[in-house]
């Protein structure tokens, strides 16, 4: 079993040359026997099966590289079903340069044998994509497995080139995990070709014969279906003997089809075509694949897997010479049987160092204790036998357990096989107790409660009665656990701060800790540059005061780290005057950071299980009393995390107090609009920010902000949008009457696609207004009347959209100011009443602005107006705006100022006077010693009597009768 990829790796020496000596010696030590280590198959690796095209390694300068004859090509299998290529189809163009036309997989299984065979065709795009073409991998165990070529084409224009002449030939005997102590023996074909060119399409085909006969007549496999670019053919085939019966388990939109063939062999077969490529989001937990797959299984159950697994790990009932040994010295040693148990997992860990030898069936068979012991190195499945061998001898309960250290606790998800593990643990019952122990960590101190267990998720226990999966509960000690006390001494006022950090690590952490930076005298010197700089980023000028204390105590299994620091004031003074210091918290901080990558369509990854304790001491030059003893309370739930934070005061020393535990190891996609809101509200109250006002006095606590900015900006803008909510509320007002009279002046005109059952008399407009003078004598009878021609809408109708328009956009404004507001400041502007009082005030205060300077805005704009537009024009605008109803006369011709204009003003005013007489609901006519921006106030102030008076039911009919009455005059008059 290979060592797992996440966690504990260790290397076997401190180059490759050593490992591979060491290998050297253990194959030696074996007399050339294949029951070496063992590596479980994972499923295939989803990143890797993303590519479908895999590139050798350089050719010159690989030592283990030779040159070799080109293998000798082989006819097509009969079993197998052959695919043309469409070497014309056209595929999104992808960043690679290449086109994948065609990934052909088909396998077939005998009674006593396996057949891999695969069929690839690719196009090169671009330059880029010749650059990455051009070798082909055809990887194999020699020990189990042979090579077979069947197809080597080079198509370019229409010719298929000659392979020979292109093609040179190399064995490659690499071990890529060779760094992390694991030789499988695995050799590589390399086939490496020239005269490559952009449009040439590369097609090849080889088969692998063999399997591992380790696993018996139980098959298992699966194969990737989605990649990073769209393919344009995936084709696959199972071929089984009849009476075998695999189980499938594939992606949704993948369908398999299955026929019995002549001969009585059975046939599965899946053919998928222009697939869409899938780019995962970064940062997804490591058991999330979003690809769509394919797997089969012959196992049945997981059951079955452990039963195929037991014989390889039974032990005989009496232990070997050398084990008896080993459990002699560990009683000797020990007195009681805890302190044995641990002494013995202990033993594993420092004397037996990690080594992966897994050649043939050694893959997945462990060798024996003894031999374990004799040669001193082993793998996971090797070290974890040996450490069961020698809890049995101490009279404790124990077995090999598989794990999968990427999919953990979704184990169950898969189909069960073999080869669904990666790694082997031990699980140990003492006293009714059960202990996940993993023999491959570094060597763990203390006693066996406060030993770091396995935290996996689910396991496999390697025994006859096993059926299932067992769940492998989170043990205290594996939680990632740290204390931090930070003390801030600030007493001197402006002079230089103090700063001690006291961290204690727990299990998991005084591990992580132990193995990071190993002992010796350059450790703590390492150490107190790596914090140094960290801290650096949060305060200026900070220096090491003293030298760092490191503090072990391996029977608690706790670590102490105690700094101490030197700084520049915290204390700042802020843009309003306020004087200030902010109490980072950079740990904390770090856990509550956003995340790179917010809008996601796949889960994102988080530490778990994590728990950090942090207090934050900080001693003041006076007394600071702002709030209550015990205040500052605030705790944030979410589903992935909890924060919770609170301080006391006593005297001139505060004490801030926060906590932070991790919940669950991922955030679904769904849920990160969320779960950001929450870790924005958590890092907005991580630390304290200790304020100052200017007559010396303690301020207010408010979120903690970095060091350097003011929280007075933040009031000032909350300020200045509650007054601009306010003038825009103000605004609104003298647009109500504006718009009623309009809309009363609609309903008497509709427009003209009304239709005849409107009621009402249909008047079109093309946006004027033209005024019929009265004939002589008839001047204080008859009103101005209104003239419109054309299709359309008159200039009023525009001007009442126009008015709802700007309403609708001030009220749009004055929701997106106030969002705003609740944005910057948070909750608390809804939560607290003072804010409501603060903000309604703002609003009153605005409108009360507008309508102090309303009468004084009106006139200026009336006289601005009247000489810009002339008197008649500007009557014509007031009544086209909703400012009066009153049609411009004749007398309005005239320029303010003249002596005529003052007497047909006055006539206006009569008629006016005997107008509100005559017809009910008429506006009173301006007076003409009025200036126009009075008139057009008053006629705004008395708009809402104005839409009282005139009732629907009466006024519109009345002034339509009147108008027709006037039509019918003018001929005549004219």
């Amino acid at each position: 079993m290979t060592q797992h990829k996440t966690g504990w790796r260790r290397a076997l020496a401190s180059s490759t040359v050593a490992a591979s000596l060491a290998v050297k010696t253990a194959l030696a030590l074996m007399g050339g026997s294949m029951l070496t280590g063992m590596a479980l198959a994972a499923p295939q690796d989803p990143q890797a099966g993303r590519e479908p095209s895999r590139l050798g390694g350089a050719l010159q300068g690989d030592a283990n590289a030779r040159s070799a004859p080109m293998p000798a090509m082989t006819p097509l299998p009969a079993w197998v079903t052959p695919l043309d290529p469409a070497l014309d189809k056209l595929l999104p163009e992808d960043s690679r340069g290449v086109d994948y036309l065609l990934v052909d997989q088909q396998t077939r299984v005998t009674a006593s044998d396996r057949f891999n065979y695969r069929h690839r065709v690719d196009r090169i795009r671009n330059e880029r994509g010749l650059d990455s073409s051009g070798q082909i991998e055809v990887s194999f165990n020699p020990a189990y497995q042979s090579v077979q070529i069947h197809q080597l084409r080079i198509h370019r224009q229409g010719r298929v080139l000659p392979w020979q002449q292109h093609a040179r030939a190399r064995w490659l005997d690499r071990e890529t995990q060779l760094e992390k102590g694991v030789y499988d023996g695995t050799r590589t074909l390399l086939l490496t070709l020239d005269d490559l060119r952009v449009g040439d399409v590369l097609e090849y085909a080889y088969t692998v014969r063999g399997s591992n006969p380790v696993f018996g007549q139980r098959q298992f496999g699966g194969t990737e279906l989605q990649y990073g670019v769209q393919v344009g053919q995936q084709f696959g085939r199972l071929l089984m003997p009849g009476g075998r019966d695999p189980k499938f388990q594939a992606s949704a939109g993948v369908t398999v089809q299955r026929r019995l063939l002549p001969g009585g062999e059975q046939e599965w077969q899946w053919d998928l075509k222009d697939f869409p490529a899938l780019q995962q989001d970064s940062g997804t937990p490591s058991w999330f694949n979003p690809y769509a797959r394919l797997t089969w299984s012959e196992f049945e159950d997981w059951g079955a897997v452990a039963r195929w697994a037991s014989p390889l790990y039974e032990l005989p009932l009496t232990p070997a010479a050398s084990v008896q040994q080993v459990l002699n010295d560990l009683k000797q040693q020990y007195p009681t049987p805890d302190a044995q148990i641990a002494g013995a997992l202990r033993l594993v860990q420092e004397q037996v160092r990690y080594l992966s030898v897994a050649i043939g069936a050694g893959s997945h068979a462990p060798r024996r204790p003894e031999q374990v012991l004799a040669q001193r190195f082993g793998d996971c499945k090797d070290k974890s036998l040996l450490t069961v061998a020698l809890l049995r001898g101490l009279g404790v309960r124990a077995w090999v357990a598989f794990v999968n250290t990427e999919l953990r606790d979704r184990l169950d998800g898969v189909l069960p096989s073999a080869g669904a593990f990666d790694h082997a643990i031990v699980l140990a019952e003492w006293n009714g107790q059960r202990y996940w122990l993993d023999p491959t960590r570094p060597p763990q101190s203390g006693t066996l409660q406060q030993l770091v267990q396995a935290n996996f998720g689910q396991a496999l226990v390697v025994g006859r009665g096993t059926t299932g999966l067992v769940r492998i509960p989170t043990a205290p000690s594996a939680v990632d656990r740290r204390e931090i006390h930070a003390r801030f001494d600030l007493r001197q006022g402006s002079g230089d701060t103090l700063y001690e950090v006291t961290t204690r690590y727990f299990g998991a952490a005084a591990e992580d800790m132990r193995q990071q930076f190993g002992s010796g005298d350059s450790r703590l010197e390492r150490l107190q540059k790596l914090y140094l700089g960290y801290y650096a980023r949060s305060f200026q000028g900070i220096q090491v005061a003293a030298p760092l204390e490191w503090r072990d105590d391996a029977q608690e299994n706790v670590l102490t780290v105690v700094e101490h620091y030197r700084m520049a004031s915290l204390w700042r003074r802020g843009r309003t005057g306020v004087t200030e210091a902010a109490l980072s918290t950079p740990e904390m901080d770090a856990l509550l950071q956003r995340p790179d990558l917010s809008q996601r369509e796949h889960p994102l990854a988080r530490k778990h299980p994590l728990r950090l304790d942090m207090t934050v001491e900080a001693q003041l030059p006076s007394e600071w009393s702002p709030l209550d003893r015990d205040a500052g309370q605030m705790q944030v739930d979410d589903e992935q995390f909890s924060f919770k934070r609170g301080y006391q005061r006593q005297g001139r020393t505060i004490t801030l107090r926060q906590q932070y535990a991790s919940l669950s190891d991922h955030v679904p996609a769904e849920r990160m609009s969320e779960y950001l809101d929450h870790l924005k509200r958590a890092d907005e109250w991580s630390g304290y920010l200790v304020k100052w006002g200017k007559n010396g006095g303690p301020v207010e606590e408010s979120p903690a902000a970095t060091p350097g900015t003011s929280s007075g900006r933040a009031n000032t803008t909350t300020a200045l949008a509650l007054l601009a909510v306010g003038v825009l509320v103000g605004l609104l007002r003298p647009l109500r009457p504006l718009a009623v009279r309009l809309k009363l002046r609609h309903e008497r005109h509709p427009p003209p696609n009304a239709g005849p059952e409107h009621g009402r008399p249909m008047r079109g407009a093309v946006g004027t207004v033209s005024c019929i003078p009265p004939p002589r004598g008839q001047e204080l009878a008859l009103r101005a009347t209104e003239k419109v021609d054309g299709p359309g809408r008159d200039g009023w109708r525009t001007w009442l959209q126009v008015w709802v328009g700007s309403a609708l956009l001030m009220l749009g404004a004055c929701l997106l100011l106030m969002w705003q507001v609740c944005r910057i400041e948070g909750d608390k502007v809804l939560l607290q009443l003072a804010h409501w009082v603060y903000g309604l005030g703002a609003i009153a205060l605005g409108a009360w602005v507008v309508r102090s300077l309303e009468p004084w805005a009106a006139q200026q704009i009336g006289q601005w107006q009247w000489g810009r537009m002339g008197g008649r024009a500007y009557r014509a605008w007031l009544w086209r705006i909703g400012a009066t109803d009153e049609f411009p006369g004749d007398a309005d011709q005239d320029e303010p100022g003249s002596a005529e204009a003052a007497s047909n003003a006055d006539v206006a005013g009569a008629r006016g006077e005997r107008s509100r007489t005559e017809t009910p609901g008429q506006t009173p006519s301006r007076d003409a010693s009025q200036t126009p921006g009075h008139a057009a106030m008053n006629a705004a102030m008395n708009a809402e009597t104005h839409a009282a008076m005139n009732a629907p039911s009466r006024a519109p009919l009345h002034a339509a009768s009147q108008a027709s009455d006037q039509e019918a005059k003018l001929p005549a008059d004219a």
